[in-house]
């Protein structure tokens, strides 16, 4: 588990919904907070940074994990931008907010292989740091 990070930074976003509306995160929101923390520290491990985030409109700039979850959970879908630190290659990983454990949608990459789709593989978002518990499913 060592790519899991013990602290999830606290988002203004969430500050400012409970400050002025009293509405708290979810437990699913919290799960994919930590996911998309997890997920950055991941990818940062294997030697990709973030550098911006697709909001559908324009290109954000966003280098560090508290930049990138400001904005992607300011919105419904997302695409974060990673670069190889060596090659320079870009790619994305597309995250749909409120999917819960399934926020991780998709991912691409640069036409040349490198990687990041073996870091993407090697990825656990079930996982929390020190343990692996899967949230179960229930009947509808």
């Amino acid at each position: 588990m060592k790519d899991q990070v013990s602290t999830v930074p606290t988002l203004e976003l969430d500050r400012t919904m409970l400050e002025k509306y009293g509405r708290r995160v979810s437990v699913d929101g919290r799960l994919e907070r930590r996911i998309v923390c997890n997920l950055v520290a991941h990818l940062g491990r294997a030697g990709y940074v973030p550098f911006c985030v697709y909001d559908g409109e324009e290109h954000v700039p966003a280098s560090d994990v508290q930049g990138v979850m400001e904005l992607v959970f300011n919105l419904a879908e997302a695409a974060v931008w990673f670069m190889d630190k060596v090659t320079g290659y870009r790619h994305y990983v597309l995250l749909v907010v409120g999917n819960g454990i399934d926020i991780v949608a998709d991912y691409g990459m640069s036409p040349t292989l490198d990687k990041f789709t073996t870091a993407m593989d090697a990825f656990e978002p079930y996982c929390a740091p020190g343990r692996c518990a899967v949230r179960a499913t229930l009947p509808n």
